[in-house]
């Protein structure tokens, strides 16, 4: 038998949670309920994620692959760069309608990027094309400039051409000028040289001269020779008075030998006797007296002839000695006369090397003067040569030339190339930016080549995620759609890809659809009734009970979706409702209200 309660829940945000609760302690766990007020407060993300559990235990989940094939068979085939990031952004473990999300943000941030650069590119083309106006205003092309400037720079380089031969003329002149007057000094300079030169030559040749007088004069000179020896005279002289010194001697010494007997013979007379003799003292003298006397005259006569030998013999010596030193004086004599005569010998043969070594040097003067004279000569000569050409070069004096009006045209040409050179460049930057343009042209093109196959993935990505979305939630919008039909024809229920999850819209009487959060009571309960039914169905193990949330206001829409669901045949034991007011009277028969209150059911 079918069962219906009316209690007034807890109030608070957990009421619908409580309420529950109870049920569950009363009726056992086989009454596990769906809680629709805790799940219509969900966010988009966690409400798709409870449903895809939901749909996903009941039915087949979504791929990467099938997604991107749906969105490839609508927009073709999508960028690689594109594809590897859709695939790494899907997670498999989330709920299709995360991954679906996800996928869209990465398709909308990739068209904004792309969409950012395509306005880059725009704005780059339009800048170089503008540049590229500004820049290249001369009609005329690069090469026709190019032959232009080569003419005039023709013309300007025979200016120039004069101008330089005008100038070298010039400095000709100016050289010849300066050269005319060094080599007039040097000239003057090199003649006053060659006189002091040819001054030093004669000057040299006197001295030669006279060196050369002064040597014949020394050579000529008469050698006296070594000094005779000294004279013979004294030689005789000394070895006739050395032959008499010697023969008085032997006559002294003969007499001392004859005194010398006639005394020993007297001695040998008069040995033995003791008689004293007269002749020698101490002798005794056995003779007679006469005999005696006759031998002492005798040897008186020895002695006085002994003492003249001396005396003829010291004068001997002394005549000897004063012819020795005579002799002496002279030989010193001629050894000082010898000696100076060959220090005057060395005196003149220093004196002729010095007059020869004078000679040879005055000789060597004379040819380095004769040498220097000849070399400043020649010099004279090149300087006199010198002067000549400069004077030469002096009368051939620099044409008259309009210099200031050759100038003026060759500037006037200057800046006409000048200008050709700026316009050629401008020529040049302009195939340059042109070259740029067209590759920021293929950039642009790519970029808006990108936009369109991303706008049309994303827009077929919505498409797809829109249809994936339908068909995985089709079970809950479509059994919503059934419940209502027989209530409120034309009423539906679409689940929509919003904020990360879903949402819901509701088909009216409005002609728009409305957000679930903007229904009105009525229209909330009947929704919530049979979202709560279309959810339930989802639940594994299937439920039993329906908890149903409703507000006395509504509480007629209440009975007439209880009176459809009767006549549709139950499915549920019990139909908890949670209202402020049960209102049993109004309830349709069979049904009959059971209010949890605590922990017992209360049979009203």
């Amino acid at each position: 038998m079918k069962e219906e309660g009316a209690c007034e829940p807890p109030q608070g945000e957990k009421g619908i949670k409580a309420v529950n609760e109870r049920v569950k302690t009363t009726l056992g766990d086989c009454a596990v309920m769906l809680d629709l007020g805790e799940f219509l407060g969900l966010t988009p993300g966690k409400r798709a994620e409870m449903l895809g559990r939901m749909v996903g235990a009941a039915g087949k989940p979504v791929t990467i692959d099938t997604f991107l094939n749906a969105v490839a068979a609508t927009a073709g085939d999508l960028p690689s760069s594109l594809v590897r990031d859709l695939r790494g952004g899907w997670d498999p473990s989330a709920p299709a309608a995360v991954n679906l999300d996800v996928a869209l943000k990465l398709l909308a941030a990739r068209l904004s990027e792309l969409t950012g650069r395509d306005r880059e590119a725009t704005a780059a083309l339009t800048r170089l094309t503008q540049s590229r106006s500004a820049v290249d205003t001369e009609p005329r092309t690069a090469a026709d400039l190019s032959t232009e400037r080569f003419s005039i720079r023709k013309q300007a380089d025979a200016l120039r051409a004069q101008l330089a031969a005008d100038d070298e003329r010039a400095r000709s002149y100016v050289a010849a000028r300066d050269e005319m007057e060094a080599a007039s000094a040097d000239v003057d300079t090199l003649t006053t040289g060659l006189e002091r030169a040819e001054k030093a030559v004669r000057t040299c040749e006197a001295a030669s001269a006279q060196a050369d007088d002064a040597f014949v004069a020394a050579e000529n000179e008469t050698d006296p020779g070594d000094p005779p020896p000294p004279d013979g005279a004294l030689n005789e002289e000394c070895a006739t008075l050395r032959r008499s010194v010697e023969e008085a001697t032997r006559a002294r010494a003969g007499a001392e030998a004859e005194l010398t007997a006639l005394q020993g013979r007297i001695r040998m007379v008069h040995s033995g006797n003791s008689g004293e003799c007269p002749v020698a003292r101490g002798v005794t003298c056995p003779i007679p007296h006469d005999v005696a006397r006759r031998a002492a005259e005798v040897i008186g006569e020895t002695l006085q002839r002994i003492g003249t030998l001396k005396a003829a013999e010291k004068e001997a010596s002394e005549l000897l000695s004063a012819a020795l030193e005579k002799r002496n004086r002279a030989d010193q004599s001629c050894r000082k006369l010898k000696e100076e005569r060959a220090k005057q010998r060395d005196g003149r043969k220093a004196k002729l090397s010095d007059l020869r070594s004078r000679a040879a040097q005055v000789a060597g003067e004379k040819q380095r003067a004769e040498r220097e004279a000849a070399s400043l000569r020649a010099q004279l000569e090149s300087a006199k040569a010198r002067k000549t050409r400069a004077a030469a070069a002096i009368d051939q004096a620099p044409g008259t030339l309009d210099r200031a009006d050759l100038e003026r045209q060759l500037n006037t040409l200057d800046s006409v190339v000048a200008d050709l050179d700026k316009r050629i460049a401008s020529k040049e930057q302009g195939r340059a930016l042109a070259d740029e343009e067209l590759k920021a042209r293929e950039a642009q093109t790519q970029a808006a080549d990108l936009v369109t196959v991303v706008r049309k993935a994303q827009a077929a990505a919505k498409t797809v995620a829109a249809g994936l979305l339908a068909s995985m939630f089709a079970p809950v919008t479509q059994t919503v759609t059934d419940l209502l039909a027989a209530i409120r024809p034309g009423w539906s229920l679409e689940a929509v890809a919003e904020g990360g999850g879903i949402e819901f819209l509701a088909h009216t009487d409005n002609p728009r659809p409305v957000r679930w959060g903007a229904l009105s009571g009525g229209e909330a309960v009947l929704f919530g009734a049979a979202l709560s039914l279309a959810l339930v169905r989802l639940q594994r193990p299937p439920s039993k009970f329906l908890l149903v949330e409703a507000a006395e206001v509504d509480f007629r829409n209440l009975c007439a979706f209880l009176s459809a669901l009767a006549s549709m045949g139950g499915e549920f034991d019990s139909i908890i409702v949670a209202s402020c007011h049960a209102q049993a009277e109004l309830l349709p028969a069979p049904w009959r209200a059971v209010c949890v209150e605590g922990a017992a059911p209360v049979t009203v």
